[in-house]
């Protein structure tokens, strides 16, 4: 991480807090969750299956401190797992958000200062905190900085020019660290009070572990609201890709959202086309297409979802994998204190460069029982199964069975 410039930028805003801290609304509440759970399957094996109870400790705390001119709001938790039968290296990792936002001049200057550490997964088309702990997954620590100038050039606009530093590493060797310095600018009309049209541009220049280039994006966007609960949006735009050892090209990039509440259920479709972030390789173009079915009851909540997504070589452009997915989603509430959540997705992963596929489907069933406004405890299963004709370890299935208690202080 670039520590010099993080410091400077970190040390701009607390130089502002003395300040700005009149009238200021502050608060900080601790927790703990404590788990015990039993894997049948810690390994994601077909064969061979070792069985082991995990126990997780998760202290930490969130927090918030807000001014007229300044907003931070954070977390940070310490993520302790124990494998009681040493089928896994106990572990020890940090969980950390934080985004503040500041005027440093009334209406004129801003600043925007995000860091977080999380974990995430290497591959970007499949999520795999839902089958592991562990496995297919690496902390990644992101620092942003923007700092940008906000002006109304007529009542009905308003303009945003600024300059955004982004800085992203991953735990590990082989992973794409990269450094993005980007300029843009943002311009919003507010046409009536339910239709805006926006204008925004941008280049951005790029160095990562794989791939040094430079980007510039121009886009138009439009947005009309309906009703509470019923709006459309649009945008379309095209960017320029230069990369330092390559040839240059253009590609079209858009996102698209219809939502509408017809009264019996609600239907929300969306698409998009973008420049999508891979831990191990140059980055990937995604296209997705997305539409759910929501209905709501008095003391239930169900909802039905369908996704298309492919992903890109962002250099070569050849489809990397192709991803089908449907979910249902049903929670229940059987008493004020007492909350029921099921759900099942079933997803097939076409591997294009490895010529096969895989197909999952997760399950999952959970009871929690809140004691008191800070104290519950939960009941948690979940079914993991694989399957893949070209892909042994893609062939497996897991059991987990999670009992866990979360206080707030």
């Amino acid at each position: 991480m670039n520590i010099n410039f993080k410091s400077l930028s970190l040390a701009t805003l607390l130089a502002f807090v003395p300040a700005l801290s009149f009238s200021a609304d502050s608060g900080l509440q601790p927790s703990i969750s404590i788990s015990e759970e039993y894997n049948d399957n810690v390994l994601s094996a077909q064969t061979h299956r070792d069985e082991d109870f995990i126990t997780r400790v998760l202290p930490g705390f969130t927090g918030y401190y807000r001014t007229s001119r300044l907003n931070v709001d954070g977390s940070y938790f310490l993520d302790v797992n124990y494998y009681a039968r040493k089928t896994y290296t106990s572990t020890a990792a940090h969980r950390l958000q934080l985004q503040s936002s500041t005027e440093l001049l009334k209406n004129l200057v801003f600043l925007k200062l995000d860091d977080s550490f999380e974990k995430v997964s290497l591959d970007p088309a499949r999520n795999r905190s839902a089958e592991s702990v562990f496995q297919g997954q690496t902390d990644r620590n992101s620092f942003k900085a923007e700092p940008f100038l906000r002006f109304k050039p007529a009542s009905t606009n308003t303009t945003t020019i600024g300059y955004r530093y982004l800085n992203t590493r991953y735990k590990g060797e082989g992973n794409a660290d990269k450094r993005d310095h980007v300029l843009f600018i943002t311009s919003l009309f507010e046409l009536t009070e339910l239709d805006t049209f926006i204008v925004s541009a941008e280049h951005t220049k790029e160095n990562n572990t794989f791939l040094k280039f430079e980007k510039d994006d121009v886009f138009l966007g439009y947005t009309h609201v309906f009703s509470e609960g019923s709006d459309i949006f649009a945008s379309v735009g095209l960017s320029m890709f230069n990369p330092e050892n390559g040839d240059s090209y253009e590609n079209v990039f858009w996102k698209a959202a219809l939502n509408h509440d017809f009264g019996l259920f609600a239907l929300s479709l969306s698409t998009a086309a973008a420049l999508s972030e891979n831990p191990q390789s140059t980055p990937q173009w995604n296209y997705s297409y997305v539409a759910s079915l929501r209905r709501k009851f008095a003391r239930s909540d169900a909802s039905l979802g369908f996704v298309l997504e492919e992903f890109k070589n962002a250099l070569t452009e050849e489809i990397k994998t192709r991803k089908y997915g449907v979910s249902l989603n049903y929670s229940y509430e059987v008493t004020p204190r007492l909350m029921s959540v099921f759900s099942a997705t079933g997803e097939k992963f076409e591997l294009k460069e490895q010529f096969t596929y895989t197909t999952r489907f997760l399950f999952s069933s959970s009871a929690t029982y809140s004691f008191t406004d800070d104290f519950s405890a939960s009941l948690v299963y979940n079914f993991i199964h694989l399957n893949s004709p070209g892909i042994p370890v893609d062939n497996y299935r897991t059991n987990r069975v999670i009992a866990e208690f979360r206080k707030a202080f």
